[in-house]
């Protein structure tokens, strides 16, 4: 019997408010908190006790497949093949240190079938705080002025897939596999403050002006990060920073994945500062409204791809030439003998700008009793991203080179500003009679979608990756016991060397999505308590197209 987490989730919260000062100053607040506990189950693949006494051992005698040596061939009539080792025994001299340390961490399986023999239930954990403030001041009979502030905090721990030992001589974490789960710790924390003023200029004049800021902070933390788990298993240049720590990915054909398959850690604060002012006229029949929206963007974060890197192991070196099974992985995995690797690194956080300003006028014509007129004009003049330290690069499709952003002529943000976003809209409304009107209304707008995930710092040189790759027939090239290469950016090479890879390209003059509206109803009172509405609705979307560049989707 495997026991199980209960499952809780407790809410909890209250409501305040009322007068501070007698017709002049109010105030209101709440709170919610949330406490949840969740059990998650995982299920896995994992070494039987026997043969994690084969990985350290060497000894294969057991193993149901045979174990070829692939230091050892024989060449008879032009064909080439592996001599087997004998008795299917691995020399001590051919096995991996880190592999047997590695097999030395893993717990008893839970049952006795072939695959998913590993079951582990662990907690996935929130803890959430959450709060309100606002307070409005009467300033006289014509001027208000309003306050809130909002915080949303919550804390959650997501359990991995199979637990570290916990009287393990290696430092590590505590979960020997993320798995599909993460096995991190996610605090999430928002923030937004809003300062809003109304005053009321003579009979005919109405001023509203806002200045708010919104905040957004996500960090996804490995449990494991703080310990040096890779260097201790005798891996070098795999822990070579302060955010690669703990183990990386071990995928062996058959298992399931070891070690830390995440893109983690992930740390995003997006802040957003938002000065906005209307002014609403009243002049005969028309009610005009006009005014200002300015948004400054504040994008800072980092991101590992993993740091760690991922190690695989497929069975290609103790297997026959020329063969496609991966039954003998795990005898690569002895010998450390792995048949690829990988790692990207993100040289250090990125900082990405933009701004926004968008004017607009609008107004509301009463032409008749019947007949009332809505025309209104917005034009979105949105920046496109740059990053503060020129940390940008973009493939120019013409040259088939990567661009640097501020060098060469280039600009900051290597996309054209487009400056065409200019959105009208129209409505009206007629009525026919004392029981029927008529409403129709049209309009143009315009998003701007944003590539996230593919911005252009993961392009050199800011951003590398190290791929180690074999081949089938050959001896083995590389073990673990060798770990990987500290990376390094690259630095002084020409844009041709550093235009290889597969970089993000953004398209340069991309214009933003254009999304068209429009409507026609009609409203008919049929009894005191009975109306009918007809409405036909239509919307229609052209250059849907986010900013990146897939030069391999075909052309519509």
């Amino acid at each position: 019997h495997i026991a199980r987490p209960p499952f809780h989730r407790n809410e909890f919260g209250l409501t305040f408010g009322g007068p501070i000062r007698r017709n002049h100053t109010f105030f209101f607040g709440d709170y919610e908190g949330i406490r949840f506990t969740q059990p998650i189950t995982s299920t896995s693949t994992i070494p039987t006790p026997a043969e994690v006494q084969m990985v350290e051992s060497g000894n294969f005698s057991a193993f149901p497949a045979t174990i070829y040596n692939p230091y050892s061939t024989t060449t008879r009539g032009g064909v080439t093949t592996r001599n087997a080792f004998a008795g299917n025994q691995i020399p001590g001299a051919y096995l991996d240190k880190p592999a047997s340390l590695i097999v030395s961490l893993l717990p008893s399986p839970t049952n006795s079938n072939a695959v998913n023999n590993y079951t582990y239930n662990a907690r996935q954990t929130q803890q959430t705080n959450q709060f309100d403030v606002r307070i409005d001041q009467n300033l006289g009979k014509t001027d208000n002025l309003f306050a809130h502030y909002d915080y949303d905090k919550s804390d959650f721990v997501v359990p991995g897939a199979i637990p570290a030992p916990s009287n393990s001589q290696i430092p590590i974490g505590p979960y020997l596999s993320t798995g599909s789960n993460g096995g991190t710790s996610e605090p999430l924390f928002n923030q937004s403050a809003t300062l809003g003023y109304t005053k009321v200029i003579g009979s005919n004049f109405v001023s509203e002006s806002h200045l708010a800021l919104v905040r957004w902070h996500a960090q996804i933390t490995p449990l494991g990060m703080p310990y040096n788990t890779a260097a201790a298993l005798g891996m070098p240049g795999v822990n070579f920073n302060q955010r690669s720590g703990g183990m990386p990915a071990f995928t062996i054909s058959g298992l399931n994945e070891i070690g830390d398959n995440t893109t983690y850690p992930e740390d995003s604060a997006q802040t957003s500062i938002q000065a906005d002012t209307a002014l609403t006229w009243l002049v005969g029949h028309h009610t005009v409204k006009f005014g200002l929206l300015a948004l400054r963007h504040y994008f800072n974060g980092f991101s590992g791809f993993p740091d760690r890197g991922t190690f695989d192991f497929n069975g290609e070196f103790t297997s026959q030439l020329n063969s496609s099974s991966t039954a003998t992985a795990l005898a690569d995995f002895a010998m450390g003998a792995m048949d690829s690797a990988s790692r990207s690194y993100l040289d250090g956080p990125f900082a990405m700008r933009s701004w926004q300003v968008s004017p607009f006028i609008q107004d509301d014509w009463r032409v008749t009793n019947r007949l009332t007129l809505n025309m209104g004009l917005r034009w979105d003049l949105v920046a496109p991203w740059y990053e503060k330290h020129n940390h940008w690069a973009n493939l120019n499709l013409a040259s088939g080179q990567l661009q640097l952003a501020g060098q060469n002529g280039a600009s900051r943000s290597l996309v054209n500003f487009d400056k065409s976003a200019v959105g009208p809209r129209f409505g009206l409304t007629y009525s026919l009679g004392p029981e029927t009107v008529i409403r129709a209304g049209a309009g143009l707008s315009f998003v701007f979608e944003d590539a996230i995930g593919a911005e252009l710092y993961k392009n050199q040189p800011y951003y590398t990756s190290q791929i180690i790759a074999t081949s089938t027939n050959s001896v083995p090239t590389q073990f673990l016991n060798q770990g990987l290469p500290v990376p390094v950016a690259p630095i002084g090479e020409s844009a041709t060397q550093l235009s290889t890879g597969s970089p993000e390209a953004w398209n340069m003059n991309l214009k933003p999505d254009l999304i068209a509206s429009w409507s026609l109803g009609v409203q008919r009172q049929l009894s005191n308590s009975v109306m009918l509405d007809v409405a036909y609705v239509g919307t229609r979307g052209d250059r849907i197209l986010i900013n990146n560049v897939n030069m391999n989707q075909a052309q519509p």
